[in-house]
C-alpha cells in the first residue's frame, strides 16, 4: 500500500539503527498513457493514448476479487454447460442462486473498492477485525465475504 524510501543507517558505538523516511501511498487510480508519452515514444505497440499504463490499487484489488469469483463459479460451470447441451436438464435452483450470489457479491465488492477515497480507506475495507470475543472470535472485514460454496 505504501512505498518506503531507502533505509538510512546510523552507527552509535556498537549499535546500528536503520530508519526510513516518509512512506508514499501507492496510486489508487490507474495511470494512463498520455500524448506526451506518445511524443516521447514511450507507448508500447498495441497500446495508445488513454490506455492503462500502470494499474492502481483499486484495479489490482478488483482484479483479485474478480479472479476469486471466477474460480468459485468455475466449480459449477459444468451445470450450466450441461443445461446448454442437454435439452431436458435444468441447472438446480441452489446452483443458480449460488452463482447469482457470487456475481452480486463481487459487484458489491467492486463498488466498495471504487468508493475508497484514499489508501487508508482501502486498507480499512480489507482489514479483518475481531467482532466477537477473545474466547469466541469472529473475524470480519467491511468488504465482506463470498457466499459459502454449494459444491
Amino acid at each position: 500500500f505504501y512505498i518506503n524510501t531507502d533505509v538510512t543507517y546510523t552507527f552509535t558505538g556498537s549499535a546500528v539503527t536503520g530508519t526510513y523516511g516518509t512512506a508514499t501511498a501507492k496510486q489508487l487510480a490507474d495511470s494512463l498513457y498520455t500524448s506526451q508519452d506518445n511524443t516521447d515514444g514511450l507507448i508500447p505497440e498495441g497500446k495508445s493514448v488513454g490506455d492503462v499504463k500502470v494499474e492502481g490499487l483499486k484495479t489490482q484489488y478488483k482484479n483479485k476479487f474478480n479472479a476469486e469469483a471466477a474460480g468459485l463459479l468455475a466449480k459449477t460451470d459444468w451445470y450450466v454447460i450441461k443445461a446448454a447441451d442437454v435439452t431436458d436438464y435444468n441447472v438446480p435452483n441452489n446452483i443458480k442462486t449460488y452463482r447469482a450470489a457470487v456475481r452480486t457479491k463481487v459487484n458489491a465488492m467492486e463498488k466498495q473498492i471504487d468508493g475508497c477515497s484514499d489508501v487508508d480507506a482501502l486498507i480499512t475495507l480489507l482489514t479483518y477485525t475481531n467482532t466477537g470475543t477473545k474466547e469466541d472470535p469472529v473475524f470480519t472485514r467491511p468488504l465482506g465475504e463470498f457466499p459459502d460454496e454449494v459444491v
